[in-house]
């Protein structure tokens, strides 16, 4: 925006009519067309509504939205607006530009608010690319907290006995000593031993109902 508008205003350049509108043309369309935000240009308007006056204004902007919708490749169509153009400034259409007016008294004027419009979108645009970024540093963030988790899962999973591919130390089993299986009773014994007593209580049974009879 820097080179394309404010090179072609100088702090000597007159701020009359013609150059003016020149600069409604080159920046306000652009406020019309999305590509400037009203608050950049607000200045600006004001010092373009001050040498123009409110009417003109509005006919140089009915002519450049015209314009706009008008397709590049209709020749007479633009022509037509250029013609609109300068009959609304006053000018003659098939004569040169009109030159500056070397006694005009507000020279300067112009080229400082359009300064002053180039330094807010400057400002704009270093806020948004900052708010941008702490976006983006945000959004890493929760993705590296994500992969964060998402590992530390993966390892306690892996030192869980029983799960996932972790190979399990069978040697950590608790182990029994020999003499422990030694000391334990034996089945086969215990039967045996529970039949003798059972036949010892029958024969004495016998005995006694003999005697008694």
């Amino acid at each position: 925006m820097r080179t394309l508008v404010l090179d072609d205003f100088t702090s000597t350049a007159p701020t009359d009519r013609w150059q003016t509108a020149l600069a409604a043309g080159l920046i306000l369309a652009r406020r019309d067309a999305g590509i400037l935000d009203p608050d950049e240009i607000e200045t600006l308007r004001n010092t373009l509504t001050s040498v123009l006056g409110p009417d003109l204004l509005q006919t140089l902007t009915d002519i450049w939205t015209t314009a706009h919708a008008t397709g590049d490749e209709d020749g007479p169509a633009m022509m037509e607006h250029a013609r609109a153009w300068c009959r609304a400034l006053g000018a003659e259409a098939a004569a040169p530009a009109p030159t500056p007016d070397p006694s005009n008294g507000r020279k300067g004027e112009l080229a400082e608010a359009i300064g002053k419009m180039v330094s807010q979108v400057q400002a704009n645009d270093d806020a948004q690319a900052a708010a941008e970024a702490k976006v983006t540093a945000a959004r890493a963030a929760r993705a590296q907290a994500k992969a964060d988790q998402a590992a530390q899962a993966r390892q306690a999973t892996k030192n869980w006995p029983g799960t996932g591919c972790a190979t399990w130390d069978r040697s950590n089993r608790p182990r029994f000593s020999a003499g422990w299986r030694s000391r334990s009773p034996s089945w086969a014994g215990s039967r045996g031993r529970c039949a003798a007593m059972t036949a010892s209580v029958r024969g004495s049974v016998s005995v006694l109902v003999a005697f008694l009879c």
